[in-house]
């Protein structure tokens, strides 16, 4: 496991992020129970053989986190987008306290940040020289990032890989890329990299063992979209953590769950997955994004949370209670417990933050929606102990 210490490195300045690291969960609020809900052996074997195997570097293992912009880490650090609040989301945090073969090194495609400059400034290891946009679609995770012709896109791997997974898309044909590691170094192998037409193509190079960062050049008139950008050591199989939250979704984009569109989540949540690991998905409940009647969330969320489930095994998590700025607090349980509902009757396991942390202290948020870094920490320590245990 990754002390405490370590983690508090990475939390910024402040010293109340430090002190809100102690064991007890800061602030005297307990741990208190695992906040789990209909966790059976039968819906959660999957599961648990994705982290018993993945962990042990016997098998890969993909954790898809998905959700809304509470878990992409927007405003963990307090300032929109400032301050790399990516680094501090609780998938990543996650990857750091279950230790071992974890790693949570990827960069999935982000909307709502307004600009290319914000997407860089939530992630600090992706960084680009120009002649990249935010692409005009959606998918789970966001909104992928467009190249044009000789716009390079860079991300540095939190550690060192020899194969590196992109999922790349545009819309129209013909669109090319390149893939070089650490300033220049080509992939061993020969690999297409032509995409053509909106369907997504995932790539797979293999690189120089010890690499710590790609590049994706686009070399034709025709641009491309890059969608995810994950890297790995295929010699060390571990379990791989990708944060899929993204910001700026919307009721509408999860009611797509059950229309078959090719942008909705269940669709892209199957790009995002890999057919040679073993795959498990966390899906945050959107309550910061809810909208309508509390009956037609309830079945916006079966439809997403059904389709997840025929993808792999699935947990449904209800995000601790911060202050919703577009939910008034009174409904906020209503749209929490129509999700459980959901989740239950289609015999998902659940984990329920309300459980664990039943009140709403002004220091959990800095903008009255999104969780600051202490409580990622906290949230990550508590999804690491209902999951292990």
């Amino acid at each position: 496991m990754t002390s405490n210490a370590v983690l508090a490195a990475e939390f910024g300045p402040t010293g109340e992020a430090r002190s809100l690291l102690r064991e007890d969960g800061g602030v005297g609020m307990p741990i208190g129970p695992l906040g789990r809900i209909n966790f059976k052996q039968a819906n959660t074997q999957q599961l648990r053989g994705v982290l018993a195997t993945s962990l042990a570097g016997t098998q890969r293992g993909r954790l898809l986190c998905t959700g809304t912009s509470v878990v992409r880490g927007y405003a963990a650090q307090g300032n929109g987008w400032v301050g790399n609040p990516v680094a501090v989301s609780w998938p990543m945090l996650l990857a750091k306290l279950i230790g071992g073969a974890a790693r949570a090194d990827y960069w999935a495609g982000e909307s709502g940040a307004g600009s290319v400059a914000n997407v860089l400034a939530g992630d600090a290891r992706l960084t680009s020289a120009g002649g990249v946009t935010i692409a005009g679609f959606y998918s789970l995770g966001g909104q992928a990032l467009q190249l044009a012709q000789n716009a390079t896109l860079t991300f540095t791997s939190g550690s060192a890989f020899d194969t590196v997974d992109v999922l790349a898309q545009n819309i129209g044909s013909g669109g090319q890329f390149t893939i070089s590691v650490d300033g220049g170094v080509t992939p061993r192998a020969t690999i297409d990299t032509t995409v053509g037409g909106s369907a997504p193509k995932k790539t797979t190079a293999v690189v120089p063992g010890g690499s710590t960062a790609v590049t994706i050049k686009c070399i034709t008139a025709a641009p491309v979209t890059i969608q995810l950008i994950a890297t790995r050591t295929a010699a060390s199989p571990g379990l791989e953590i990708i944060n899929a939250g993204w910001a700026g979704s919307t009721a509408n984009y999860w009611q797509l769950s059950g229309g078959g569109d090719p942008w909705g989540p269940v669709a892209t949540a199957a790009q995002l997955l890999d057919a040679t690991a073993a795959n498990a998905i966390i899906h945050e409940c959107v309550i910061n994004d809810a909208a309508g009647a509390v009956a037609n969330f309830y079945t916006d969320t079966q439809a997403t949370l059904s389709g997840f489930k025929a993808l792999c095994d699935t947990v449904y998590m209800i995000p601790p209670p911060t202050t919703v700025a577009n939910i008034p607090a009174s409904t906020f349980n209503l749209y929490a417990d129509a999700g459980v509902a959901a989740a239950v009757q289609l015999g998902l396991p659940v984990l329920d933050m309300r459980q664990v942390y039943p009140v709403s202290p002004a220091a959990m948020t800095a903008d009255g929606t999104h969780p600051l870094a202490w409580l990622h920490a906290a949230w990550a320590r508590q999804i690491a102990a209902a999951l292990t245990v």
